[in-house]
């Protein structure tokens, strides 16, 4: 009635303004708390040069935490600027045509080609989508089974018929299953789905009937005497996000078949290449690399001691294998930059370059430290940019997915790269250096002074008064203690710091070595405290903190040098936030969980 009213007082004003009140009145009853509308994905939030960040940027950086307060927020938005602002900076400064980003892009770019697209395309020939169907309706169903599990037909056979006549499943289990793991539990295997299983028992279990105990059956194992315990539906995903994992694990059953397979592709290429293999040129790099490794450079071994960061740069373009070029059709290549890294490196030559390409930083050692190694990788790098020319040629590097991990891992790597080079993959450092900064820095490294103290536990108030007067006077503690009967388990020795929030170590400040104090209440009873020794705060040896010292000067380097870095980039890289737009993308912002609430009272 109230809204009605509302509504005819302003029958006679325009339409638009009617339009507007009625508008704030379905706000008001349909619980609308504010008419801003949420960002586009697509909405600027910031420009650093021509590059953008939007709120679909900012708000996948946010997504990878929970619940944020607008502090946090808007720092991770500040790191979002801070990355896209250096690899920005590493453009202006050609950081793209460095050895080490053109390295790791193509090494990435190859391996998705390969892994992610040419094979898991040519696996698709070994099932197909009625079979991942089938075993995702097959999967819907879970069973328990007990068996006994022995080594011949007529021993089965005699096993079942002793069940059907009425002796007790459980025991005959115990008794005669060669499968001791589940003999001690009367044969039971647990809960199982199809697939999980060995062929001739999984398809029997499936088939079981309760109370029935059917024909023995035969597997890799032996013959299996079968009772059905239970069986129970399973609630599973949708299809479309079961699908990858039903795909994968069919794969794993066919993989003698797809080994067969890929074998003899392999053979085929290795006909079809024509390999040359230069065996001198690569014992020179093999006994190269053995001397390297033997009296390794400081770099080297910050490299996990990769024996292929001492070889002199002419090493890295060393022809170690030639093979006959791929023809590339080029119109399915895209016009990117590290699309034509990529084409220049298949060149039909495998050098030095390639083997670090297929084999990583951490593992180069185990790789090249033998010449059998060598030749291997050799191999891998072969057929490698092969199957990157089938792949290029089939036009998997148009799709989209292969696009974004580009784009994705070109950027990183530059970003990366331009902070090698501008702060340094280590800071180094010398003794001497450690040793200024440790006397600039001296009142860093107290250790707060220690106390040695004597618990005394006393049966009342007043013993303790009497132990703390006594020792005014000038008398002994261990004289005390024997007259006074307390023995030695009533007395505890404590050391703790100067510098401890302990209420007995505060009271401790107004007293001397050799003074006592109490009594006090404590959880066991009443205490008096007597000081042994009191070390007053001293600096700690530079020899017994010498690494914390260099780790806190190498941490000082490196904040200096990133405050040189930033200073750098901003002077270089123009950086605009719109700072109404990037309020309102945080205002907006909706964690996971909330986002489902919000959708349940949405709907209710």
């Amino acid at each position: 009635m109230e809204s009605r009213r509302v509504l005819e007082i302003f029958t006679n004003r325009t339409t638009k303004f009617k339009n507007l009140i009625l508008s704030l009145i379905l706000a008001t009853f349909f619980g609308c708390s504010s008419t801003e509308q949420p960002n586009s994905p697509n909405e600027v939030l910031a420009t650093i040069d021509t590059y953008k960040v939007t709120t679909q940027d900012f708000y996948n950086r946010l997504g990878v935490f929970g619940k944020l307060s607008e502090e946090r927020k808007r720092k991770e938005f500040d790191k979002i600027i801070q990355n896209k602002s250096d690899y920005v900076y590493g453009l202006l400064t050609g950081t793209e045509k460095d050895f080490p980003v053109k390295l790791t892009t193509v090494r990435n770019l190859k391996t998705a080609l390969v892994e992610k697209g040419l094979y898991k395309s040519e696996l698709q020939k070994f099932v197909t989508e009625e079979e991942i169907k089938a075993f995702y309706e097959k999967r819907k169903v879970k069973v328990n089974v007990a068996h006994i599990l022995v080594d011949t037909k007529e021993l089965a056979q005699e096993i079942r018929q002793k069940v059907i006549d009425g002796e007790d499943f459980t025991e005959l289990a115990a008794k005669h299953s060669k499968d001791t793991t589940t003999a001690k539990n009367g044969g039971e295997i647990g809960e199982f789905v199809w697939g999980e299983m060995v062929d001739g028992f999984q398809e029997a279990a499936f088939e079981l009937q309760p109370d029935i105990i059917p024909e023995p059956v035969q597997s890799a194992y032996g013959f299996h005497v079968m009772k059905l315990l239970s069986r129970n539906p399973v609630k599973l995903k949708p299809y479309q996000e079961e699908r990858d994992k039903l795909f994968d694990e069919l794969l794993r059953s066919k993989s003698y078949e797809i080994a067969e397979y890929l074998n003899d592709y392999s053979a085929k290429i290795d006909r079809e290449a024509q390999m040359k293999i230069d065996s001198v040129m690569v014992r020179k790099l093999h006994k190269e690399i053995v001397k390297n490794l033997a009296n390794p450079s400081q770099e080297a071994k910050d490299y996990f001691n990769d024996p292929t960061t001492d070889l002199a740069p002419e090493w890295l373009d060393t022809v170690l294998m030639t093979y006959n070029k791929p023809q590339i059709q080029t119109e399915q290549v895209p016009p990117k930059l590290y699309y034509n890294y990529l084409l220049e490196d298949l060149d039909g030559n495998v050098t030095v370059k390639d083997l670090l390409i297929v084999a990583r930083r951490e593992n180069r050692k185990a790789v090249f430290e033998k010449e059998q190694g060598i030749y291997d990788a050799i191999n891998v790098a072969v057929k490698q940019d092969l199957f990157v020319a089938r792949a290029l040629n089939e036009g998997f590097a148009q799709k989209q997915e292969f696009l974004d991990l580009g784009d994705s891992v070109f950027e990183d790597q530059i970003f990366k790269q331009v902070r090698r080079n501008n702060l340094g993959i280590t800071t180094s450092f010398t003794q001497e250096e450690v040793k200024d900064y440790y006397e600039k820095n001296k009142d860093n490294y107290k250790d707060g002074g220690w106390l040695e103290l004597r618990q005394i536990s006393v049966l009342e108030e007043i013993q303790g008064n009497i132990i703390v007067q006594r020792i005014k006077d000038g008398e002994k503690l261990e004289a005390i203690l024997k007259d006074l009967k307390i023995t030695d388990d009533k007395v505890k020795i404590r050391t703790v710091p100067q510098d401890a929030q302990l209420d007995v170590v505060q009271l401790a400040q107004s007293y001397q070595a050799g003074e006592a104090f109490g009594p006090l209440e404590a959880k066991n009873g009443i205490e008096v405290f007597y000081i042994v020794k009191k070390v007053e705060p001293d600096f700690i040896p530079l020899e017994k903190i010498k690494n914390k010292v260099g780790n806190d000067y190498q941490n000082e380097k490196k904040k200096i040098e990133e405050k040189k870095f930033r200073d750098l980039v901003e002077k270089n890289v123009k950086i605009e936030v719109n700072e109404e737009a990037l309020q309102k993308a945080i205002t907006n912002y909706v964690e996971k969980d909330d986002r489902k609430n919000k959708d349940i009272e949405k709907k209710k």
